[in-house]
């Protein structure tokens, strides 16, 4: 499986190419984006359970999330798949859609598997879990139902949930586990040592 990750300055994509992965806490993304993102970050949609307040039910929909959720440790990057790409004369072809530039221009290509490799080897033996899959979407804005609801086995499934608006970013999330940020941190570079497979750099226009 191969991966994409842009970043806005061509440092930061050295960094990650020499092993130093910048990884942030879930909450830090629902901040910098509006409220129907955040059903990604660590909340989720409630229709068919009812909100009492001092005894007096309340038959409305809301949101519901995980307490600390926002503090877990999440990468994000987008995969290559039949989704976003194309197999032309035994080519693979990938177009960057228009709105995932503002992410960055400074794109490193790499092996998903050699990543997980070293990114597990690493937390594992600090005493973390790592969770990886694809990220599954919704449409929040017209939700009625919990039919996203199969999706979640785990508190930390709410995390590889999004809203269909976010659809071309194609994306692949590592969920660390077992360990969240202390208040106040919001981000931390886990060095992981060398690549074997080395990645590639490219910057877009």
């Amino acid at each position: 499986m191969i991966g994409i990750k842009l970043f806005k300055e061509q440092e930061y994509a050295e960094q990650f190419m020499k092993g130093q992965i910048y990884i942030s806490a879930a909450g830090r993304f629902s901040k910098a984006t509006d409220a129907q993102r955040r059903y990604t970050e660590g909340m989720i949609p409630i229709f068919d359970k009812p909100l009492v307040i001092d005894g007096q039910v309340f038959n409305v929909p809301y949101s519901f999330s995980y307490l600390e959720l926002d503090r877990v440790p999440v990468f994000c990057f987008t995969i290559l798949d039949e989704r976003n790409s194309t197999i032309v004369d035994k080519t693979l072809n990938h177009d960057i859609p228009k709105g995932n530039h503002e992410l960055g221009k400074h794109l490193v290509l790499f092996d998903v598997d050699e990543f997980y490799r070293i990114l597990s080897q690493k937390v594992t033996a600090c005493g973390c879990g790592i969770i990886g899959k694809k990220v599954k979407y919704f449409d929040f804005n017209n939700l009625k139902d919990n039919s996203w609801h199969n999706e979640i086995k785990t508190p930390y499934d709410c995390l590889f949930l999004h809203d269909i608006k976010h659809k071309n970013q194609n994306e692949f999330r590592f969920v660390l586990t077992e360990k969240i940020f202390d208040p106040g941190f919001e981000s931390t570079i886990v060095d992981v040592g060398e690549w074997d497979k080395k990645p590639q750099y490219m910057e877009i226009e």
